[in-house]
């Protein structure tokens, strides 16, 4: 049989494309909403689900966008644990199921993440827990948080966990979703237990014999053993400079 080739050309064309599952999405907020002012945020995720208060895009146009941002097929939001069981056994997932709904509308797919407590000052594990399992403070604060590895809170949190992924597990809309587990926001209580190796030992650091008197910059790393090079790199900039954490001046008198 001979060959047949097709010759496709594309028409040039400045309208946005949109990459199902890829690039940016919007956060705690759906495709036309309005943003977060200025550099703020909320931790917990939206509770109330207003209609758009301008239309849309005319038919077959179904991402919205606001002044500022892009469009996105993706919302991701996240909500803490005593928003969703306020009592023992009593699961209430309606933000959830509100915000799959809201995505449909705006042609979105819904992440989420579902996190036990956050840092002081922010929601912390539901009362029903504190008031029987055990309990410890967080660093020097009087913020009270779990142990971690508690068997009460390894069964009812869980229990939490076993009853999310009953619920929305193969949901159509579900994009993904994270169950956070230790510290605030389940992202580690400290740097020295979610880093490889002895990241912050508490004790004397040597200075080299010939260093200048002055100030100094001074930063912290995780040291490849076989390079000697700062191994990790870190996201947060730019307070991070080429995997290094940049501590501030160092007085050298």
């Amino acid at each position: 049989m001979a060959e047949h080739f097709v010759r496709v050309r594309p028409a040039p064309t400045e309208d946005y494309l949109a990459n199902p599952h890829k690039g940016c999405c919007t956060f705690q907020h759906f495709n036309g909403d309005e943003l977060f002012p200025g550099t703020t945020w909320s931790e917990a995720g939206p509770v109330e689900f207003p209609p758009l208060r301008r239309p849309g895009l005319p038919s077959g146009e179904p991402v919205l966008t606001v002044k500022g941002y892009l469009p996105t097929t993706v919302a991701y939001c996240r909500w803490f644990w005593e928003l969703m069981e306020p009592e023992k056994s009593r699961f209430d997932f309606s933000v959830i199921e509100k915000s799959l709904a809201v995505c449909e509308q705006r042609g979105q797919r819904l992440a989420f993440r579902a996190m036990a407590f956050g840092a002081p000052g922010q929601p912390p594990v539901p009362t029903w827990y504190s008031a029987d399992c055990p309990m410890e403070r967080y660093r020097d604060s009087d913020f009270l948080v779990p142990r971690p590895n508690s068997p009460e809170y390894l069964s009812h949190w869980g229990d939490f966990v076993r009853e999310l992924g009953r619920r929305f597990d193969g949901h159509p809309l579900v994009e993904n979703y994270t169950c956070a587990f230790v510290g605030p926001w389940g992202k580690g209580d400290d740097v020295r237990t979610w880093l490889p190796g002895d990241a912050c030992p508490r004790r004397s650091v040597p200075l080299p014999a010939g260093l200048r008197r002055g100030l100094v910059e001074l930063s912290a790393g995780l040291i490849d053993g076989q390079t000697q090079q700062a191994a990790v790199r870190f996201a947060n900039r730019p307070r991070f400079k080429d995997r290094w954490l940049l501590l501030g001046k160092l007085d050298v008198v």
